[in-house]
């Protein structure tokens, strides 16, 4: 274990946040989540080196196991809505365009708009480049592929990066973010999906992204949000926590300051609508006790509806457990 200063302002005092347990491994002990009082980043410290917190990747975790969902199109780019992002985000430029159609589409775009935000699915640019960060075996760089990107990914797990390879013909490298240096300039979108939580230091990780995109190129995080209702209602039991995987946890403006201090303009925050944290959160409280009945009762259909309207509703006006950020290289 090592003890770490603050790698948002590089301040030593700290107060003690929630302590947890590690719910995703099942290894045992207690780990420590701390808020900095200087600048309110929520860091965990201590926390495993960077030899040890490789125990808490195994390649058999859901992050790398290929499924069979890998093969089924994300809802965002197959049916209507190709059609929406055709009209209204710049793809299959080689398409016509009907103004008639564009305007009848445009209310049942505005619907759907939130769905292709938290998926991370930027405007189309020709002849794009895009790179993810924390790409696993690759099936959002596949899909942005026959999108019309030409993509690159990396990671750190050789047996995903080896995956993707052969199933997906992609060029991902098999590498830590610390390793990793394309040509700077490069891209054209960053992408970075449930992975700057893990980082060791996300301002190194995002002063890298400012050198590799190209002016005013764009910059996509995915993250949970500890400020969101799930980390409210849950706290220590909070599913995105995921103890001690997780060595930052977010709020939308500790992210910011990230993102300013790293020569980025945030342009804007989606928090997303899914029930995944609520329910998991619920199963961490619920283990091994008489609350597993609590749980069953709560995943039945009428409250599950209820739970799912009640996110969409404080997605749209406040916070849930995860956030989109879309960001500007300045």
């Amino acid at each position: 274990m090592e003890t770490v200063s603050c790698d948002l302002c590089g301040r030593l005092d700290c107060r003690p946040y929630v302590r947890s347990k590690d719910y995703i491994n099942k290894k045992e002990g207690e780990f420590s989540v701390v808020q900095c009082r200087a600048c309110g980043l929520i860091y965990t410290n201590p926390r495993p080196d960077k030899h040890e917190i490789r125990s808490y990747y195994p390649e058999t975790t859901h992050y790398y196991v290929l499924s069979n969902a890998a093969f089924v199109p994300i809802k965002t780019v197959k049916g209507i809505y190709r059609i929406l992002l055709q009209y209204f985000r710049g793809y299959f430029p080689e398409k016509n365009r009907s103004r008639l159609i564009q305007c009848l589409l445009y209310p049942v775009y505005l619907s759907r708009k939130i769905k292709f935000d938290i998926e991370g699915i930027p405007h189309y640019q020709q002849r794009g480049r895009l790179l993810e960060i924390g790409c696993s075996y690759g099936k959002f760089l596949h899909e942005m592929k026959q999108l019309g990107w030409e993509v690159q990914g990396t990671d750190m797990s050789e047996e995903a990066v080896s995956t993707g390879r052969k199933v997906f013909g992609l060029p991902l490298i098999n590498a830590d973010i610390d390793e990793f240096d394309p040509a700077q300039a490069s891209f054209d979108v960053i992408i970075m999906r449930m992975f700057l939580e893990h980082a060791p230091s996300p301002r190194r990780i995002l002063e890298k992204a400012a050198r590799w995109l190209r002016p005013q190129g764009q910059l996509i995080i995915s993250v949970p949000d500890v400020s969101g209702i799930e980390s409210r209602l849950f706290r220590n039991y909070f599913y995105g926590l995921h103890l001690p995987n997780h060595l930052y946890h977010f709020t939308p403006e500790t992210l910011g300051a990230y993102l300013k201090s790293s020569g980025f303009r945030t342009v804007k925050t989606v928090h997303h609508t899914t029930d995944a944290d609520f329910y998991g959160s619920l199963k961490n409280a619920s283990e091994g006790g008489s609350s597993m009945r609590l749980l069953s009762f709560m995943q039945s259909g009428v409250i599950k509806i209820f739970i799912r309207l009640m996110l969409k509703f404080i997605a749209r006006f406040w916070r849930t457990g995860r956030m989109t950020v879309f960001a500007v290289r300045d």
